[in-house]
């Protein structure tokens, strides 16, 4: 019995000692995975923090895609745009179509990245002296879906073609600096959430980049089921 029990013994305690090595190799094997699971979570918690500082501020604009609707109930989201950015421009017609569905409230935010694009901070002031006027969406559509404007810089035709019905006041304000002013309070925003690069999209969750950005800032709204094509 006493030779049993020592070989009981002496199993259990090679059987325990595997299993710790195995343990060791394991975690050894996946560490870099685990670290980079925990600076995960660790950004997503910082995002979230820095976003609700800021949320009310963020959504508090009249740059909104389908002008009106920030009180519907439905879900928000604030896009930091160049519009000279090509990521920015691949993924507007998503984002459109997604407002058009009536699924999101997009609220637009400016980040020119002039240090890439020298005509971004002009196209930026462009939207929102058409904001002003009441004609935001067309100006913000044909900004991304246009190229004629970064070439001519004729933003007196550009009014003509959006709709603006003072040409003489939305020159001044091109010219002034309130639109100015508006550009750079949106850069603040960027700074205080560390967005650095466009297009960046934020929820009331956390931020996203990039064109893929777009659907998981939905999904995260609630605007966009996972099943959702």
């Amino acid at each position: 019995m006493g030779q049993k029990e020592d070989r009981d013994n002496t199993l259990e305690r090679v059987t325990n000692v595997a299993i710790i090595l195995v343990s060791a190799v394991f975690l050894l094997s996946h560490s870099a995975d685990m670290v980079d699971w925990v600076k995960q979570q660790a950004g997503k918690a910082t995002d979230r923090r820095l976003v609700a500082h800021t949320w009310e501020e963020l959504i508090d604009t009249e740059s909104l895609l389908d002008d009106g609707e920030k009180a519907s109930g439905r879900p928000i989201l604030v896009e930091f745009i160049d519009y000279q950015c090509p990521a920015c421009r691949g993924v507007g017609p998503a984002v459109f179509e997604a407002s058009a569905r009536g699924t999101v409230v997009v609220a637009i935010r400016h980040l020119p990245l002039e240090g890439l694009h020298p005509m971004a901070r002009t196209a930026a002031k462009a939207a929102v002296c058409a904001e002003r006027q009441g004609r935001f969406q067309p100006a913000h559509e044909l900004l991304l879906s246009d190229d004629e404007w970064v070439n001519s810089d004729d933003w007196v035709r550009f009014a003509e073609v959006i709709g603006i019905d003072d040409a003489g006041e939305y020159a001044s304000c091109l010219e002034g600096g309130e639109a100015e002013a508006r550009i750079d309070r949106d850069k603040n925003l960027a700074i205080a959430l560390s967005i650095a690069s466009t297009p960046a999209f934020v929820t009331a969750d956390g931020i996203h980049y990039g064109v893929g950005g777009f659907r998981a800032a939905l999904e995260e709204s609630g605007g966009l089921t996972r099943n959702q094509p």
